[in-house]
């Protein structure tokens, strides 16, 4: 089986290709805000210089189809609605938070018991065993506050945030809050504002990423003992940190716990990782309505009566 994956639930455009165990990806990142119509417009742009790079005939499309931003969300799924009445291909919709969890499955030949999912607009605690979610942030997903905090210091994203914090010096304490297997990233955020120009950037920002980072490893083992889990995955675009992954290694040996993750390629928004679900799930029998519908609030426990 050949299947086209298409990723566009934010500020990524990704095309991949899965052909047996063979995956190819591309993507484009908009640079630019995160005006709906603009990144809208950018997928636009880019779909058929990306697509025109993959000259095959599929047998399967798969995309997200949620959680995302509505514009170019939707843009994703009218694509493969296209493609699939164009082609006569079947097409299913992807869970994009339960697909940046299967492809490092799917990758390392390891199942999962936990999964702690970061990203920008994501932050949760899965149990695999039934796919509830028993952790979750209550306001701002961790990589939204990153890459807020990066903005009030002139930076352009989280990734510079970490760069600057590499450079610290100091630990400064901060706001840690913490409810059950449950946080709040709301008043970490106000602090970091508040106190801009009162300690050094470097301390800040290095600050910031330590306490939140606590924060998510503390509701993690609280999770891992509650349930009795060893196996744990790591996943989305936070889980590219370079601090996160010195604490996850120490974390890891301290309760010893198996910590399944992934190349960063896999853990940012991709399109390898919608192919990769989006053959599992049609391969298990499961169906999407045609045409596929955005769900922009898509959440991986709606997959609970489907997968398990």
């Amino acid at each position: 089986m050949i299947t086209l994956g298409i990723e566009s639930t934010a500020h990524t455009l990704g095309i991949a290709v899965k052909d047996g165990d063979k995956i190819i990806h591309k993507f484009d990142t908009y640079q630019g805000s995160y005006i709906p119509r603009d990144l809208a417009e950018h997928k636009a742009k880019m779909f058929p210089i990306l697509l025109k790079e993959f000259n095959m005939e599929f047998d399967l499309i798969a995309v997200s189809q949620g959680p995302g931003i509505w514009a170019p969300l939707s843009f994703g799924v009218s694509m493969a609605n296209y493609l699939s009445s164009k082609y006569n291909i079947p097409a299913i919709g992807v869970n994009h938070g339960y697909a940046h969890i299967y492809i490092h499955e799917y990758l390392s030949k390891q199942k999962g018991e936990l999964a702690l999912y970061i990203s920008g607009g994501n932050t949760s605690i899965v149990n695999l065993e039934n796919l509830k979610i028993v952790g979750e942030t209550l306001d701002i997903g961790i990589g939204n506050m990153f890459d807020k905090a990066a903005r009030e210091l002139g930076l352009k994203n989280a990734k510079e945030l970490e760069d600057l914090a590499l450079n610290h010096k100091n630990f400064i304490e901060a706001p840690y809050s913490v409810k059950g297997m449950h946080v709040n990233f709301g008043g970490l955020l106000t602090w970091f504002k508040n106190n801009i120009g009162k300690y050094p950037k470097e301390d800040l920002a290095y600050s910031l990423f330590h306490t939140s980072f606590s924060m998510l490893l503390e509701t993690l083992a609280r999770a891992s003992f509650a349930f009795e889990k060893k196996n744990i995955i790591v996943c989305g675009g936070v889980a590219q940190s370079r601090i996160l992954k010195q604490m996850l290694e120490k974390f890891s040996k301290f309760y010893n716990l198996n910590i399944i993750t992934g190349p960063d390629e896999f853990n940012r928004d991709n399109a390898a990782m919608i192919a990769v679900t989006g053959e599992y799930l049609y391969n298990k029998g499961i169906r999407t309505e045609f045409p596929i519908k955005p769900r922009p609030y898509y959440r991986i426990d709606d997959l609970r009566y489907i997968l398990t």
